[in-house]
């Protein structure tokens, strides 16, 4: 998944290159989208071991599965704050209908913006790094 993100990303930074900026843009949101979906599989597949390793450990002791929660908590805040520092603004496509003339349809799409401020950003990203922190000192 993730060599699929890399290969749309070199697509789209050489149709830049040569001037094919509508090819460029919709390599990098492929990319965008492929990388999205590696990020979700990869903490799916993270809890979903964890889950079975704390089921399989249970017995054992149940403090170091509580911090194993807050260490995967934080890897999920951390990794999330770095894709909102990566992409600063949300970014979406409107449709609008402007007029209807009998068999000719006039619409206009405008781009719309959600901003994420980077103070947030950078807030679960320093809350991240201190979760995983604590919770890799705390199960060992």
């Amino acid at each position: 998944m993730l060599s699929w993100t890399v290969t749309f990303l070199v697509i789209a930074l050489i149709a830049a290159l040569l001037g094919f900026g509508g090819i460029a843009s919709t390599a990098t949101a492929i990319a965008k989208i492929l990388f999205i979906v590696f990020l979700v599989l990869f903490l799916a597949s993270l809890v979903t071991g964890a889950i079975r390793r704390s089921a399989e450990q249970r017995c054992r002791c149940q403090g170091a599965d509580v911090m194993k929660g807050i260490f995967l908590v934080g890897v999920f805040r951390l990794l999330a704050g770095v894709a909102a520092l990566a992409w600063p603004a949300i970014t979406y496509t409107k449709t609008e209908k402007v007029a209807d003339l009998g068999p000719v349809h006039l619409t206009k799409e405008s781009e719309k913006r959600i901003p994420l401020p980077p103070l947030v950003d950078g807030v679960a990203v320093a809350a991240g790094v201190a979760m995983v922190v604590a919770g890799s000192r705390g199960g060992a």
